[in-house]
């Protein structure tokens, strides 16, 4: 018997912090891995009044597919085929028409841009592009392409190990320090609350 298996993780960060004025603040981030980093790519581009703040592992930058006959084009190239600057004119096209929010609320957020050596799902060359974007629009971008680590989900202890391709659930056991890096990577302020919700939907 032959199982498809689609595994859709997003995780959503909320914190409550301190500004300088020391008045309380909400701050809502998304991140994700894969097809969860896409969604969060989609939903901070979208909605960027309310969303302060994207991490982004080994995911495709936006709208980069367009359809489903796109899908394989974001994870496994060319990347000749996808254009920064075709993205960031789209974008521009959708902020004139109201379609997102206005791009000036990118300006300054936090981003997080991650891509395994050895990942073998997704061109680190398309992860790269996120940074390219968002730096282009202002953001705080901070990557790691160095880590070597395969296509997965990091927890600090559990799943395969950070190198192996985990095709069963897509998660994988990295040290306590890289997912960490992840979060504090997003506040560099005072953490008062910090809740991480991670979904996975299989399907078989």
């Amino acid at each position: 018997m032959t199982f498809g298996r689609n595994i859709f993780f997003i995780a959503l960060g909320i914190i409550i912090s301190l500004v300088d004025t020391g008045a309380l603040r909400t701050d809502v981030t998304v991140s994700g891995i894969s097809s969860g980093a896409a969604v969060a790519v989609q939903l901070h581009m979208a909605y960027s009044k309310e969303i302060s703040g994207c991490g982004i592992l080994a995911g495709p930058p936006y709208e980069c597919a367009g359809n489903l006959t796109g899908v394989t084009k974001c994870m496994k190239g060319p990347i000749e085929d996808i254009s920064a600057d075709d993205i960031l004119l789209k974008l521009k096209t959708y902020e004139l028409t109201e379609n997102i929010d206005r791009l000036s609320n990118v300006q300054n957020d936090s981003i997080y841009v991650f891509a395994g050596t050895k990942d073998s799902v997704t061109l680190t060359s398309i992860v790269q592009l996120n940074e390219v974007i968002y730096s282009a629009l202002g953001a705080n971008v901070k990557t790691n392409y160095e880590l070597p680590a395969a296509h997965g989900f990091p927890t600090d202890n559990f799943g395969e190990s950070c190198d192996v391709l985990n095709t069963k659930h897509f998660i994988n056991n990295w040290s306590a320090k890289s997912v960490s890096e992840v979060i504090f990577d997003l506040y560099s302020n005072l953490l008062i609350l910090l809740l991480v919700i991670s979904i996975w939907h299989t399907t078989y």
